[in-house]
C-alpha cells in the first residue's frame, strides 16, 4: 500500500441518506449512535419530489427528533459572479 503512505484514512463525516416523507425508527437509532463516531450529515433523498413546505416541515422534523445533528450554519446569500466573462 505504498500508494496510501502519508494518506489521511480516517472518516471526517458520514453522508445518511434519509427517505422523503419521513424517517424510520431505525434512522432515529442510527443517527443517535453513529455522532458519537464520526459527524452526521442528514440529506433527504429525492427531495426533488417534495414541495418546499414539504421540504421544510421535513427538516424541522428530522432536527427535532434528532437533537444530536448539529444544524448547518447558514450562509450569506450575495450576488453570484459570472461563470465566464464574455471577450
Amino acid at each position: 500500500m505504498a500508494a496510501l503512505d502519508g494518506c489521511d484514512q480516517l472518516v471526517h463525516c458520514c453522508l445518511y441518506f434519509i427517505a422523503p416523507h419521513g424517517s424510520k425508527p431505525v434512522d432515529l437509532l442510527f443517527m443517535k449512535k453513529l455522532p458519537k463516531l464520526v459527524p452526521i450529515i442528514p440529506i433527504i433523498a429525492k427531495s426533488d419530489t417534495m414541495t418546499t413546505d414539504e421540504k421544510m416541515n421535513f427538516k424541522e422534523e428530522v432536527r427535532k427528533a434528532h437533537p444530536y445533528v448539529q444544524r448547518a450554519p447558514q450562509l450569506e446569500q450575495t450576488p453570484r459572479a459570472p461563470l465566464c466573462v464574455p471577450l
